[in-house]
């Protein structure tokens, strides 16, 4: 048994939420940036993004509920 496999565990579980937050953050920075005209889009590409972040930590990523 490799004695650093926990730490390789806790380090992919690390990354995977820097992860996360980095692709919600840009998502919602690109959201931002669309015209004022556009806020209902502006609402669904924020609220895809916030689906998207809570299926990767539950693990269900379906987006038939969206």
């Amino acid at each position: 048994m490799n004695r650093f496999a926990g730490q390789d565990i806790e380090r992919k579980y690390w990354a995977s939420w820097i992860a996360l937050l980095l692709s919600f953050a840009i998502l919602a920075e690109n959201a931002w940036r669309l015209p004022r005209r556009q806020r209902l889009a502006r609402l669904h590409y924020i609220r895809l993004a916030e689906h998207l972040a809570f299926g990767f930590v539950t693990g269900n990523t379906d987006l038939s509920s969206t």
